[in-house]
């Protein structure tokens, strides 16, 4: 009863998983397309703030008539204030800095989504490999299981030698549900990082080894893309700070005139006008908080380039682990899980083994390779983490 629930259920997957058209890609064909159709990475939509410093309008003044005696005259004045230069400038480079912030965020957002997808890609191509590795032993586990029954009735084996060959039938079955899971889930994952309607599967059949730039040599990374995004926070922390202090600079004013009284001739001069702020109480409390700011972030700045290189450092050591594994098995232990799998072989079409054993050999060599591919997309996702800080 067990064995036909999970048959079910495999079946039901299964027929969920190609109940829509299927498209099948390579990594660079899965980046490409996602990368296109992803809205806010492709540069055609990524529109540019923009920021123009600009002065107040500058004050006119025309004035004909009596205007300081009964006789006629006329008055021309042109001025023009020029502290608020300094609060536009202020202005100006503060929108400056949240380009180059918004700049950043999307460099880090777009290498990001590309490891995503890669990884999502290299995901489908080990469980798939890992579902090929579970059904090989299936084949195994009921050659044995068959074996078993057919001696237990001729009873020249016990019946505790079919239960365990069931139960190994049962485990297997398990395993090859969970992956088959699996498998869909990471399937699913990256049709939604393509942004496509067909069911996504990888072409690639075989788990590499991905390859990074530059793997033993920390002066190839750089923690830019994360740095910049708090460096930025920090500066622009600074430059609201700066347009705080230019509005509280005095206000000034400077212009000329000409003026004529009746026959008396042409007068010319020039005026200038100062505004100091008196009541400054709000814009003292609010400088101080900016301060603050600034110094937080001037500090979470700093941490965040401590840990980038923390960060940097691990991730290669963690990568040459992983490479020492995989060398491990592909050096020693791959060739004598190949080695136990031919002299099982051999012992059993000479019946030198039972087929319980020779099942057990199998089991231990499929086993090692089950791990060997797992030491594979291990070492492959920690090579895409680090591709993150690449140069």
């Amino acid at each position: 009863m067990k064995s036909f629930l999970i048959f079910t259920l495999s079946v039901f997957f299964v027929n969920g998983l190609y109940a829509q058209d299927t498209l099948y890609v390579s990594m660079p064909e899965a980046v490409k397309t996602a990368i296109s159709n992803n809205y806010l990475l492709n540069p055609s939509n990524v529109g540019n703030l923009e920021h123009r410093t600009l002065l107040p309008p500058t004050e006119l003044k025309v004035a004909y008539g009596e205007l300081y005696s009964p006789e006629t005259s006329w008055n021309f004045h042109i001025s023009q204030e020029i502290s608020p230069l300094f609060r536009s400038v202020a202005s100006h480079n503060k929108a400056k800095i949240k380009q180059a912030l918004h700049s950043s965020r999307l460099d880090l957002a777009g290498r990001q989504f590309v490891v995503d997808v890669k990884s999502a890609y290299m995901q489908c191509v080990y469980l798939n490999n890992k579902l090929r590795n579970i059904e090989t032993r299936q084949m195994y586990a009921s050659k044995f299981f068959e074996t078993a029954a057919t001696k237990q009735e001729l009873g020249e084996t016990l019946l505790l030698d079919e239960m365990r060959a069931e139960m190994r039938m049962s485990e297997l079955e398990t395993a090859y549900l969970k992956c088959l899971i699996d498998l869909e889930m990471a399937e699913i994952s990256l049709q939604k990082l393509m942004l496509v309607e067909e069911h996504t599967i990888a072409s690639s059949s075989t788990l590499e080894l991905y390859m990074v730039e530059k793997v033993n040599a920390s002066s190839g990374y750089s923690g830019e893309l994360f740095t910049n995004i708090s460096q930025n926070n920090f500066l622009c922390a600074g430059a609201e700070l700066d347009e705080i202090k230019a509005s509280r600079l005095p206000s000034v004013s400077a212009g000329v005139f000409l003026q004529e009284v009746g026959n008396s001739g042409m007068l010319t001069g020039v005026s200038a006008t100062f505004k100091i702020p008196v009541f400054t109480g709000i814009k003292n409390y609010s400088e101080k908080l900016a301060i603050i700011e600034t110094e937080n972030l001037r500090n979470e700045y700093e941490q965040v380039k401590w840990q980038t290189e923390l960060e940097i450092d691990n991730l290669i050591l963690l990568l040459e682990k992983k490479f020492a594994e995989v060398k491990h098995y592909t050096d020693y232990a791959l060739p004598l899980a190949n080695s136990l799998l031919n002299m099982a072989t051999i012992s059993y079409q000479h019946e030198e083994i039972e087929f319980g054993e020779f099942f057990d050999m199998v089991t231990e060599a499929m086993n090692i390779k089950a791990a060997y591919l797992e030491s594979i997309n291990d070492y492959n996702q920690a090579a895409l983490t680090l591709e993150l800080y690449l140069k």
